[in-house]
């Protein structure tokens, strides 16, 4: 059982009267901040409300950011390409270089980036909260919000809601010591080296994936998607599989090409479970999840290329 106890002046001065608003872990962090000069997020930026209707250019392509499109562990922004017809009803907001969105909806998953040149003056959605900062370095704050210190300041925020966002009012409120100019450009240079080795790295995933489709003979493949296929008895007696979709071209025209491959000794091919062991664990709640220990991989946790 959890226990904490809170003067009745800090209950007035939040207006917040749930339990879990003032959970140990939250008043720790809160006093801790305090300790070291903090200032409101809205004392060293303020929020965008710069929006526009993409609708009415409708033929006009945009390059749209939704709350998916934001990689969660790296910040990373995988754009949408969009006819200003094809748009959605929240795609009003605009967005400028160096101005970063923090998603308001579940902020416990961190869905927070930073806009780069090539999308400045480009749509996101109106999940997001766009903050343009004033006093402090962009990609300082955008390194801070991308810290425990602030998700949990704004996982505090959606307490006792059955759903779980925040308005910019509760973004502002954010807690952030403000560091010397030399140490926040230190940080600044630090996650752009990070970017740009992520772009070497996801060229060098490519590159092999090249490689490896040229091992294969399949580099020029374009495996599409058939509506109407057909499946020998035969070979549906072999499987001892009755679904259709077991049987599609996409599906039974990769196997052939491993198996002409092995047929002619380019190369062998073996069941993934004759040369690994395979083994299922338990998913923990997240209830039980710390900051140190083993580290527990989550299917959410691995991307399309890495985790």
């Amino acid at each position: 059982m959890i226990v904490s106890e809170i003067r009745y002046n800090q209950a007035i001065e939040r207006l917040r009267f749930d339990a879990e608003h003032y959970q140990p872990e939250f008043l720790k962090l809160e006093g801790l901040l305090k300790k070291c000069n903090s200032v409101f997020l809205s004392d060293v930026a303020k929020f965008s409300q710069l929006r526009k209707n993409p609708e009415k250019e409708s033929d006009k392509e945009f390059k749209y950011i939704d709350i998916s499109n934001v990689n969660i562990s790296t910040g990373e922004i995988n754009v949408q390409l969009l006819k200003g017809h094809q748009t959605p009803s929240r795609a009003r907001k605009v967005v400028r270089e160096n101005e970063i969105i923090i998603s308001t909806v579940r902020p416990n998953r961190n869905a927070v980036a930073i806009i780069p040149k090539e999308l400045d003056n480009e749509i996101c959605s109106t999940g997001f909260a766009v903050i343009k900062s004033e006093k402090i370095n962009p990609w300082f704050l955008f390194a801070y919000l991308k810290t425990k210190y602030a998700i949990k300041q704004l996982v505090r925020m959606t307490m006792a809601s059955m759903y779980p966002a925040v308005s910019e009012e509760d973004i502002g409120s954010i807690l952030l010591s403000i560091p010397p100019s030399s140490f926040q450009q230190k940080i600044e240079s630090y996650v752009k080296k990070s970017y740009k080795k992520r772009k070497l790295a996801d060229e060098k995933y490519k590159q092999a994936q090249e490689l490896l489709n040229k091992f294969l003979g399949i580099e020029k493949l374009e495996l599409k998607q058939e509506k109407v296929f057909e499946a020998r008895f035969d070979e549906i007696i072999s499987d001892q599989r009755l679904d259709a979709d077991f049987y599609k071209p996409i599906f039974t025209l990769s196997l052939n090409i491993l198996k002409n491959g092995e047929r002619k000794r380019t190369f062998s091919v073996k069941k993934l479970g004759e040369i690994a062991k395979i083994s299922k664990g338990i998913e923990v709640g997240s209830d039980a999840y710390v900051d140190d220990g083993k580290l527990f991989l989550r299917v959410s946790n691995i991307t399309e290329k890495k985790l």
